[in-house]
């Protein structure tokens, strides 16, 4: 996650946009690929095999599954509104979740384990309903690197 604003009433965090980018870019060599295969078919005006119409609907499936795959959260901490706000973009949809600063009892690193080792999560404690909310869609694997950022998070929170 990158700070895009750090003032005394505003925290602005976003998830980095690398792995956007990349998603994109992915679903386009899918999409472009599919659709290149299907002109080509149609330019030819030759018999599409089951086999062909499979691989054409196999890659333009994937590439629009991978268009949709991609998310980013962007984190508002807002002390003049007293809300925190989670905007998660997932490919064409927008998914917004409030809740207000007060109830934020805590600022957790969670640490994680996987198949390829440690892995770190930033997650706030809501006390009016229990829950655990995590603030990122991406896993972090350098731990001082998402304490830094939870140390932050925990600065402005507790500043008046």
């Amino acid at each position: 996650m990158e700070i895009l604003e750090h003032s005394s009433n505003h925290l602005i965090l976003q998830d980095s946009g690398e792995r956007m980018w990349m998603s994109k870019f992915i679903s386009g060599i899918f999409l472009i690929w599919g659709f290149g295969d299907l002109l080509m078919g149609m330019i030819d005006n030759s018999f599409f095999s089951l086999i062909i119409v499979i691989h054409i609907v196999f890659l333009l499936s994937m590439g629009w599954a991978t268009a949709w795959f991609p998310c980013q959260n962007t984190v508002f901490f807002d002390k003049e509104l007293g809300k925190l706000t989670i905007k998660g973009n997932s490919g064409f949809r927008i998914k917004t979740v409030e809740y207000p600063l007060n109830a934020i009892t805590d600022v957790i690193v969670e640490q994680n384990y996987g198949s390829e080792g440690n892995y770190y999560e930033l997650v706030v404690n809501i006390a009016s309903n229990s829950q655990r909310i995590n603030l990122s869609k991406i896993t972090f694997i350098d731990l001082n690197k998402i304490e830094r950022l939870a140390n932050t998070i925990r600065t402005f929170l507790s500043t008046p």
